[in-house]
């Protein structure tokens, strides 16, 4: 989740971290992620993060956002997603359905920086109704699905944004269209070294705070002479937040290989 970041101020409080892009490409986004957000008509546009790649041709991810709509119980991003290998030219990932998200999901392997990859996978479905007549019983058949590497990064994105996507309490305020805008009052956190300070976006993100998470979920690290906080993800490694509690300056990034931690449910049991 990246549509408030400010990639110079997210890569300054969390390079110490690892969270490290190159100079050139870095200076490349300076100019090219303003160019992006006017092209794509987009209100907000974020630096989301790195994606390695066992080839190093590493994936750059950013994310823009028109709007946070909320309804009785769920919350509706209006996102858009963008990938780069050089930090300045930057191409449109495609949104997936549930269906393809789901099985993008089963996908395992490290990512190989080639787009035009694609993944062979066997999608279970069940067979047609029998017709007098009957044919022999068969519970499923199989067919074959071509899922490309940009859809793979397309579901880490998501993946990642649904089951971390870090916000501080009171940062949004809902408007007259029932709409999250970031609150122009925000004071800060009172406690934020505590996880009950933030919260799940993607999951009404005031009703579902870090502090609900299983045990472990969260490493958090003060820094005082920076004043940052840093939040560390141990189901996703390479998912970070930060906030400074002197600026209310605050952001995440996703630095790694695109791995779930399916481990750490044993690792706390």
């Amino acid at each position: 989740m990246a549509f408030f970041n400010n990639h110079t101020l997210a890569l300054d409080a969390l390079g110490t971290s690892g969270f490290v892009v190159p100079t050139e490409q870095r200076a490349a986004m300076d100019t090219s992620l303003v160019i992006k957000k006017e092209e794509a008509g987009l209100s907000t546009l974020g630096f989301w993060g790195r994606v390695y790649t066992l080839t190093g041709k590493d994936y750059l991810v950013a994310q823009g956002c028109n709007g946070i709509q909320t309804s009785d119980d769920r919350i509706n991003v209006d996102v858009k997603c963008y990938y780069s290998l050089d930090g300045a030219k930057w191409l449109d990932l495609q949104p997936l359905t549930d269906d393809a998200y789901d099985i993008c999901k089963t996908i395992q392997g490290g990512f190989k920086g080639d787009p035009s990859q694609r993944y062979k996978a066997l999608v279970r479905v069940p067979p047609p109704p029998p017709t007098p007549p009957a044919p022999p019983i068969v519970l499923f058949s199989s067919d074959v699905l071509w899922i490309s590497q940009l859809d793979r990064l397309s579901a880490l994105i998501r993946a990642v944004d649904e089951e971390c996507g870090v916000m501080p309490v009171n940062a949004l305020v809902l408007n007259a269209r029932k709409q999250l805008v970031p609150n122009t009052l925000f004071s800060g956190v009172k406690f934020p070294e505590k996880l009950d300070s933030y919260g799940h976006l993607y999951q009404r993100y005031e009703d579902t705070l870090l502090s609900k998470d299983i045990t472990g979920s969260w490493s958090v690290q003060m820094t005082p002479i920076t004043g940052d906080v840093i939040l560390r993800s141990l189901w996703w490694p390479g998912y970070s937040f930060y906030y400074n509690a002197s600026t209310k300056a605050y952001g995440s990034l996703y630095f790694g290989m695109g791995d779930k931690n399916l481990d750490f449910a044993f690792m706390v049991g």
